[in-house]
């Protein structure tokens, strides 16, 4: 159980970290 909250925990802050990064990359894109 424990095991598995870490593992939900860490997956949305890889999530959170990620996002913004998607959507600067998108807007780029778009701007090209």
């Amino acid at each position: 159980m424990t095991m598995k909250t870490t593992a939900v925990s860490g997956f949305a802050s890889l999530v959170l970290a990620v996002l913004p990064l998607v959507i600067i990359v998108g807007s780029i894109a778009q701007s090209l």
